[in-house]
């Protein structure tokens, strides 16, 4: 029975077993992700150099971000004036931390947009490869039990 499950011989040819499946998915994974990883790092480089002045993702999400901004002032404008407010301190006031607020956010939207690329692609480049092998060696290991739950029950008895 252990033969047909592909646990048979020794204890040590169980272990080296598993231990070279998990090695073949790991080098699979990298041959397969190298044009990706390779891309993914030219794009670091440069957002690392030059703040991603050259990458046509950064100029588009900082454009969105005034043309956000603009409508937000238009809208409260016209809201302003539906409601009388328009030339009165306080409707100046709201305008003004309008324009403000849409301005920083431009102003920001490099920076914002630069901190979430970094914290995607360098998890990526650095240990996606890892974190695959890990978790193909945990199914490789035999993690056969479908019944149960996070709670530590086993078809409905409590696990102790």
């Amino acid at each position: 029975m252990s033969a047909s499950v592909g646990l048979g011989g020794s204890k040590g040819s169980t272990k080296d077993t598993s231990a070279s499946a998990a090695n073949r998915l790991g080098l699979e994974f990298a041959k397969e992700t190298s044009p990706l990883r390779g891309n993914l790092i030219s794009i670091f480089n440069e957002m690392l150099t030059t703040g991603g002045s050259r990458l046509p993702i950064f100029s588009q999400a900082e454009e969105q971000s005034r043309l956000a901004a603009s409508k937000t002032s238009a809208d409260t404008s016209n809201s302003l004036a539906q409601s009388g407010l328009s030339g009165t301190p306080f409707g100046q006031a709201i305008m003004a931390q309008t324009a403000q607020s849409g301005n920083q956010a431009a102003a920001n939207s490099r920076n914002t947009m630069f901190m979430q690329l970094l914290q995607q692609i360098q998890p990526f480049v650095l240990g996606t490869g890892t974190q695959a092998v890990a978790a193909q060696t945990g199914s490789v290991g035999g993690n056969t039990s479908s019944k149960g739950s996070a709670m530590g029950t086993a078809g409905g008895a409590k696990i102790k």
